[in-house]
C-alpha cells in the first residue's frame, strides 16, 4: 500500500506539471516569446518527467511502449543536439533543440502514465478544452479585440510610443492592427491555422460518433471552422482539405484494381509538377495568395534553401541557423524571413544529408505505426473517484496557467477593451480602472475553461484514433508549406497526439529489466537538469527578458524625455540595466551592439566637449580598440550576424569622425579602411540589401571611387524596383540623384 500511495502521489504531481506545460505553451507560442518564458515550459516538462523516473525506479522492470518509434525519436533529437557542434549560432541551436526535447519528454511522460483510460481521457479533455478556449479567444479577437485596439490607438495615437516595442517590431505591430485576420495567442495567422487544423478532424469525428450534445458540438465545430477562415491561412485550409482528400483517396484506392490505382497516383504526381511549373513560370495562378505572391515567395525561399544545402550538404548549417545563411542566397525581391516555410526542407538545410536520412526513418516509422493502429474502443466509463481527482487537477491547472499568463502579460489588453466598452456606453460599469475588468475576464475565462473540460469529460470518444490520425496528416501536409514543426505549440500538440495514439494501441508493451545503477544514474541526470533549470537557467533567462523590455522602455524615454535631471536618471538606469543584461546574456548580439554604440557615442561626446590638448591619444585609442574587441565576442556565438557587421561599419565610421576631429590622419585612415573591410564582409553575407548598398556607395564616393559607387547605387536602384517595400520613396529619390550626379561628372 505504501508504494501504491507514493506512486499515486507521483502520478498526480507529474500529471499536474505536464498539464501546466501543455496549457502554458498555448499562451506562450514561442516565436516572439523570450527564452525565459520558454524555459518555464521546459522546467515543467522536465519536472513532470522527473516524477516518471522516480516512479519507474521502484518498478522491477521498465515498460517501454512502441520500441519501433523510440529508436528513431532518439536518433532525431540526438541529431538536433549533435548539430550544435558545427552550428554557427550555437545558442539558437541549443534553444530550438531544448524546445523539441521538452516536447519529447511530454511524449514519453504521457506514454508512461496513460496506462488506464481515465488518464488518457484526462489528456484528451485537456487538449480539447485548451483548443476551444483558443477558438473563443480568436473569435473575441476578430470581433472585439482588434477593433478595440484600433479604436483605442486612433483615439490616443501617442500611446503607441508607450507600448515600448523595439523599432524592428513597429511595422509588424502596425500590420497586425491593419489586417482583419486573427492570430490568437500566436505570432502569425498561419500558425493559428496550423494549430486549428490539428483539431478540426477530431471534432468532426466527435460530431459524427457522439450520440448526445450534438448541438454544442456543432457550435464548437462551426466556430472552429469560422476561426480557421478568419486566419485567412490558405495553406492551412488547403492542407486540411488535402488530408481529407488523401483519406478519401486511400479508401477509394483500396476498392479499385491495382492498375487503376497506379494510374490515379501517377496523375496526382504529374499534377503536382504541373502546378509547380504554373506557379514558377507563368502568371495564371497569381490570384492565389496575398497580392498573388504567397506561393511564389515560398518557392523563392525554397530555392534559396536548396542553394544553402548545396554548400552544406553533409551535415547542414546547424539547427535554427537557416536565417544566418538565407540572406546570402535570397532573391533581391524575396522577403526577409527566418524560416524557409517548409519544415522538412528546413530540417534538411540545418542537418544535411545525415539528418535527412534520420528524418525519413522517423517519418516512415510514424506513418507505419499510424497505418497499423486501429482503435475501436471508447473512453467511456471509469472510476468516479478518479474522475473527480482529475477534475480537481484540471481546475488547479486552469487557475495556475491563466493567472501566470496574466502576470506575464500574455492575455487580454484590458486598456483598449475598457476604452471600447466605455465608447459603447458601459462607462458606469467600469468607472474605477481596468482591474475590475481584468478580474472579471479572468474569472469567466477560468469558468469557461472548466465547463469545456466537463463537457468533453462526459463523452465516450469513439473512433478517437481516426480523428487524431487525420489531424497528424493535416500537420504533416501543412509542414510542406509552413513551419509547424518549428512552432512550439503546434509541435508540442503533434507529439501529444502521437503519444495518445501510442496509448490507444492494444499491443502488449515490452518490459526491460534495468539495473539499479542505471536507474540511479537516470534519476540523477534528470534531477540535475531540473535543478539547473529551477535555480539558474529559468530565473536568469526570465530576468534577462525583463531587462530587455526595460531597455526598450528606457531607450524610448531617453529619446522623448525633455527634463534634464530626469533624462540623466533614465540614462543611469539604462546603463545599469544594460550591464546586468550583458552579464546574463553575454552571447546576445543585440545587447553587445547596444553597449558598443553607447560607448562610441560617449567617446564622441567626450572628444567634442574637451580641449584637444587635454585628451590622451593612447588612452582614447585603447578605449576604442577595447570597445571593438568586446563587440567581437558576438562572432563566437553568431559568426554570420548581419547586425554585428552593420554595427561594426557604424562604429568604425564614428571612429573616423573622432580621428578627423582630432586631426589624426593615420588613425583616420586605419578606421576608414576597417569600415570598408567590414562593409565588404557585410555585403558578402547580405549582398542584396538596399540600405547596405547605399551606405557602401556613399563610402566609395567619399574615397573618390566614383565607378565603384555608381555600381553600388545602380544595384540598389535595381533592387528597389523589384522590392519597393524595402526602401522609402525619399531614399530612392536620393539614390537616383547620386547616380545622376556621378554620371554627369
Amino acid at each position: 500500500m505504501e508504494q501504491s500511495s507514493l506512486s499515486m502521489l507521483y502520478r498526480c504531481v507529474s500529471l499536474w506539471l505536464i498539464a501546466c506545460a501543455i496549457a502554458l505553451r498555448l499562451f506562450l507560442p514561442g516565436l516572439t516569446v523570450e527564452m525565459g518564458e520558454n524555459a518555464l515550459v521546459w522546467l515543467l516538462a522536465w519536472a513532470g518527467f522527473l516524477f516518471v523516473v522516480v516512479d519507474a525506479m521502484f518498478s522491477q522492470k521498465w515498460q517501454i511502449r512502441q520500441v519501433g518509434l523510440t529508436l528513431p525519436i532518439i536518433l532525431w533529437i540526438g541529431m538536433a543536439f549533435f548539430s550544435i557542434l558545427w552550428a554557427g549560432d550555437k545558442v539558437q541551436a541549443i534553444y530550438q533543440s531544448m524546445i523539441w526535447l521538452s516536447d519529447l519528454l511530454l511524449f514519453f511522460s504521457v506514454c508512461y502514465w496513460a496506462k488506464e483510460k481515465s488518464v488518457l481521457k484526462y489528456f484528451v479533455c485537456l487538449l480539447l478544452s485548451c483548443f476551444c478556449l483558443e477558438v473563443v479567444f480568436s473569435l473575441y479577437q476578430y470581433f472585439i479585440g482588434l477593433p478595440a485596439m484600433r479604436s483605442y490607438l486612433y483615439a490616443y495615437p501617442e500611446l503607441v510610443k508607450e507600448i515600448d516595442l523595439p523599432k524592428s517590431m513597429e511595422n509588424f505591430f502596425q500590420t497586425k492592427l491593419r489586417i482583419p485576420h486573427v492570430f490568437g495567442h500566436f505570432t502569425l495567422t498561419n500558425s493559428l491555422g496550423g494549430y486549428i487544423i490539428l483539431y478540426i478532424p477530431l471534432l468532426g469525428i466527435l460530431l459524427w460518433k457522439e450520440k448526445k450534445k450534438k448541438i454544442v458540438l456543432s457550435v464548437i465545430f462551426i466556430s472552429s471552422l469560422a476561426a480557421l477562415c478568419m486566419t485567412a491561412s490558405r495553406g492551412s485550409i488547403l492542407s486540411l482539405l488535402a488530408a481529407l482528400g488523401i483519406f478519401t483517396l486511400v479508401l477509394v484506392l483500396k476498392s479499385l484494381k491495382p492498375k487503376i490505382s497506379i494510374v490515379l497516383s501517377s496523375s496526382l504526381l504529374l499534377g503536382s509538377f504541373v502546378f509547380y511549373a504554373l506557379v514558377q513560370y507563368s502568371s495564371c495562378l497569381d490570384f492565389i495568395g496575398k497580392y498573388g505572391l504567397t506561393f511564389v515567395m515560398r518557392i523563392a525561399y525554397w530555392e534559396a534553401g536548396l542553394k544553402i544545402i548545396a554548400n552544406n550538404f553533409l551535415f547542414g548549417t546547424g539547427v535554427g541557423n537557416f536565417k544566418h545563411h538565407y540572406y546570402t542566397y535570397k532573391y533581391p525581391w524575396a522577403e526577409e524571413v527566418n524560416k524557409v516555410h517548409n519544415g522538412y526542407l528546413e530540417w534538411t538545410i540545418e542537418t544535411g544529408f545525415a539528418g535527412t536520412l534520420i528524418l525519413c526513418f522517423l517519418v516512415w516509422k510514424i506513418f507505419s505505426f499510424l497505418q497499423n493502429t486501429h482503435d475501436k474502443e471508447s473512453l467511456s466509463g471509469g472510476n468516479q473517484e478518479e474522475k473527480n481527482l482529475f477534475f480537481t487537477l484540471f481546475v488547479c491547472v486552469a487557475v495556475f496557467s491563466l493567472s501566470l499568463s496574466g502576470i506575464m502579460g500574455r492575455s487580454f489588453d484590458f486598456s483598449s477593451l475598457h476604452h471600447w466598452l466605455c465608447s459603447l456606453g458601459f462607462e458606469n460599469f467600469f468607472q474605477s480602472s481596468d482591474s475590475a475588468l481584468a478580474y472579471m475576464i479572468g474569472f469567466f475565462s477560468i469558468l469557461l475553461w472548466i465547463l469545456l473540460y466537463r463537457f468533453f469529460d462526459s463523452m465516450s470518444f469513439e473512433n478517437l484514433a481516426l480523428g487524431l490520425k487525420l489531424g497528424i496528416l493535416s500537420f504533416a501536409i501543412h509542414n510542406f508549406i509552413d513551419i509547424d514543426f518549428y512552432e512550439p505549440t503546434i509541435s508540442q500538440n503533434f507529439w501529444i497526439f502521437l503519444s495518445i495514439l501510442v496509448c490507444l494501441e492494444n499491443k502488449k508493451n515490452i518490459l526491460y529489466a534495468i539495473p539499479v545503477p542505471g536507474r540511479v544514474v537516470s534519476f540523477l541526470i534528470v534531477l540535475l537538469i531540473v535543478c539547473q533549470l529551477s535555480f539558474y537557467s529559468m530565473p536568469s533567462l526570465m530576468q534577462l527578458a525583463h531587462l530587455k523590455k526595460s531597455l526598450v522602455y528606457l531607450g524610448n524615454s531617453l529619446e522623448t524625455e525633455k527634463n534634464k535631471s530626469e533624462k540623466e536618471r533614465v540614462a543611469r538606469q539604462y546603463t545599469e540595466d544594460l550591464q546586468d543584461a550583458l552579464r546574463l546574456g553575454y552571447w546576445d548580439d543585440k545587447l553587445q551592439i547596444l553597449q558598443a554604440k553607447k560607448n562610441i557615442q560617449e567617446a564622441v561626446a567626450f572628444v567634442y566637449s574637451q580641449s584637444k590638448e587635454k585628451i590622451s591619444i593612447p588612452h582614447l585609442q585603447l578605449f576604442l580598440e577595447n570597445n571593438i574587441k568586446q563587440l567581437e565576442v558576438v562572432t563566437k556565438y553568431k559568426p554570420k550576424s548581419v547586425a554585428f557587421y552593420f554595427a561594426l561599419v557604424f562604429l568604425y565610421q564614428e571612429e573616423t569622425r573622432i580621428w578627423d576631429d582630432m586631426h589624426r590622419k593615420e588613425n583616420y585612415e586605419i578606421a576608414e579602411k576597417k569600415a570598408q573591410e567590414s562593409m565588404e564582409k557585410l555585403l558578402a553575407i547580405y549582398p542584396e540589401k538596399i540600405l547596405f548598398l547605399k551606405i557602401a556607395g556613399e563610402m566609395a564616393e567619399k574615397k573618390g571611387k566614383k565607378q565603384k559607387a555608381l555600381e553600388y547605387y545602380q544595384k540598389a536602384l535595381y533592387i528597389s524596383d523589384l522590392d519597393p517595400n524595402d526602401i522609402e520613396k525619399t531614399e530612392r529619390q536620393n539614390i537616383i540623384q547620386r547616380i545622376l550626379f556621378l554620371r554627369s561628372r
